[in-house]
């Protein structure tokens, strides 16, 4: 049977909320009640997490062994749903602990001399894009939350590892003279064909547009965009370099702005007009190097945002504490009140302390 299309809606402006806070419904009873009263529609949840676990109680048995339950998907779906909000599932493709250790490192990445899984600086395994088992197993992760009531699915690190001593990794399952960029690239088709009746996200580096392609991690922006639905380049203003779109001035208003802002225009350049696409960037609402971003960062990354496109975003906070987020949006929904167009001058007018 033909599955129609199920394209989400315009715009999208969201959230990410952890497997813990999902957990909590009180608190997400809450947080729904704040995405109301601003207008934003759509909530991003773990699905699969940064350490491989899936945070719920699964009905396939391929994923049973990286099953926790955390929280109640087909309780949260029925919550969501009934709240009239758009869920998408977050899924980190190869990061992953879980799997990179599943019989003997059959899936991982190895470290050359050790014939071991791999880990990066941090402490953490990934498993080979390579190998096509990898990429069915978090097609099937993408399949079970659908089945179960989610409207989309965004994969996260779609990327080689770099952190670490990378220059001792060995990919079992390579072939050929692929380059990284080409294996990302047909891994982003293969998902998209298998879940062709769902608009699927790719999150990308935040310097993606401008640089155009990151070797060392295989993204290439045209090559991503070519294939998915949603592209979300990262553009957390903290994660750019200090002196990045800075100034003579050393205006950080201004360069927090043009970090959303310009990013933006510069991954419309890859799209080129193509409505089937999109771009929606995730923005900050945390206070890593707060100093470096100019007072009122949060209203400014969102009005920045708000310019672009149909104004769609959505906000990282990795503990899913969106006091500042709601304390900015009131401000902004006092500016709007005034101002038909909030433009960088009328902002930067209203939030008349700024003296960064």
């Amino acid at each position: 049977m033909l599955i129609l299309a199920k394209p989400l809606p315009k715009p999208l402006r969201g959230i990410y909320i952890n497997p813990y806070a999902c957990y909590n419904i009180s608190y997400i009873n809450k947080l729904m009640d704040s995405m109301k009263r601003y207008d934003l529609n759509t909530v991003i949840i773990d699905v699969k997490a940064d350490n491989g676990i899936i945070p719920f109680t699964v009905n396939d048995k391929r994923l049973k062994k990286a099953s926790k339950n955390i929280y109640d998907i087909d309780k949260i779906v029925n919550l969501f749903h009934k709240n009239k909000f758009i869920i998408i599932g977050r899924i980190v493709t190869f990061k992953d602990n879980i799997r990179a250790n599943e019989n003997k490192g059959e899936y991982a990445v190895i470290n050359k001399y050790t014939k071991k899984p791999w880990r990066d600086s941090g402490g953490t395994y990934w498993v080979d894009p390579y190998n096509i088992d990898n990429w069915d197993y978090n097609i099937c992760v993408a399949n079970e939350v659908l089945s179960r009531g989610f409207d989309s699915v965004q994969f996260d690190y779609v990327r080689f590892p770099s952190d670490g001593d990378i220059g001792k990794c060995a990919y079992p399952s390579r072939i050929g003279n692929y380059y990284y960029s080409d294996i990302i690239e047909i891994f982003v088709y293969y998902a998209k064909y298998h879940l062709k009746e769902y608009d699927i996200g790719v999150d990308v580096f935040g310097y993606l547009p401008w640089l155009k392609r990151i070797i060392n991690i295989g993204q290439d922006m045209s090559m991503i965009t070519n294939q998915a639905d949603i592209i979300s380049p990262m553009l957390y203003p903290s994660h750019f370099g200090n002196r990045f779109l800075l100034d003579s001035t050393r205006n950080y208003f201004r360069r927090t702005h043009d970090i959303i802002y310009q990013s933006l225009l510069k991954s419309d350049e890859y799209i080129k007009n193509d409505s089937s696409k999109r771009i929606i960037p995730f923005i900050q609402s945390f206070t890593y190097k707060a100093s470096k971003m100019g007072k009122f960062y949060v209203e400014n990354q969102v009005a920045a945002a708000l310019k672009y496109g149909d104004g769609s975003f959505f906000v990282w906070n990795a503990e899913s504490n969106y006091k500042m987020l709601w304390k900015a949006l009131y401000k902004l929904e006092s500016i709007r009140k005034k101002e038909k167009v909030l433009n960088f001058k009328s902002l930067k007018e209203n939030l008349l302390d700024e003296t960064s």
